[in-house]
């Protein structure tokens, strides 16, 4: 299952490329439920692959859709929990539903502490998307797993990259903005979190 898989505000940009998760899930799996709470989905779905769909319905109340398809084998909430007013309500909600006991659970989010951060920082920018409600890091994680009650969990860093703007970006921007992110990589490679 993968939710806030849509990814409204990139959709168009990234739907077509390697990019967009959803498709990277669709292509190793044998069965994709996306669950996407976006004005744009169809009220009967979309099947963007021969094995997936996109259902409209809200991330807090999956419990109809997984009477409707099914035990998962994997949750995969991709870049979602910092769009979500209630992560806690979010949490308690997946740990709640019986058939999810035991179901693999994988969240990413930026990490509100990363490099590039305090580097654009000292600019006087942001690189919080508008749409962000909510700014993570190991520690708000950590926090969020012990009291949602989860009992084993794993916090892993990832490197930072930017997708949107290398889909948007040509030339000398996208050069370097690839110089950027490669910079940013080694300082995360020495300080993970």
């Amino acid at each position: 299952m993968d939710l806030g898989c849509f990814d409204e505000t990139a959709f168009k940009l990234k739907s077509n490329s390697d990019y967009w998760l959803h498709k990277r899930i669709a292509a190793k799996a044998k069965q994709v439920i996306g669950v996407d709470n976006s004005s744009l989905i169809p009220e009967d779905g979309l099947a963007p692959f021969k094995n997936s769909i996109i259902i409209k319905q809200d991330v807090y109340d999956l419990l109809p859709i997984i009477k409707k398809y099914g035990k998962v084998d994997t949750i995969v909430a991709g870049e979602l929990i910092e769009h979500i007013p209630d992560v806690q309500l979010f949490l308690k909600n997946l740990k709640q539903i019986d058939s999810l006991k035991g179901v693999e659970l994988i969240i990413t989010t930026p990490n509100g502490c990363a490099v590039h951060n305090f580097i654009i920082g000292m600019f006087g920018m942001e690189s919080n998307h508008e749409d962000h409600l909510g700014n993570f890091s190991y520690k708000t994680l950590n926090t969020q797993c012990i009291k949602a009650g989860f009992f084993e969990w794993e916090l892993t860093p990832y490197y930072s990259f930017f997708p949107e703007m290398r889909l948007k970006s040509k030339g000398l921007g996208k050069f370097s903005l690839v110089v950027f992110e490669n910079f940013v990589n080694v300082f995360e490679s020495v300080f993970p979190l």
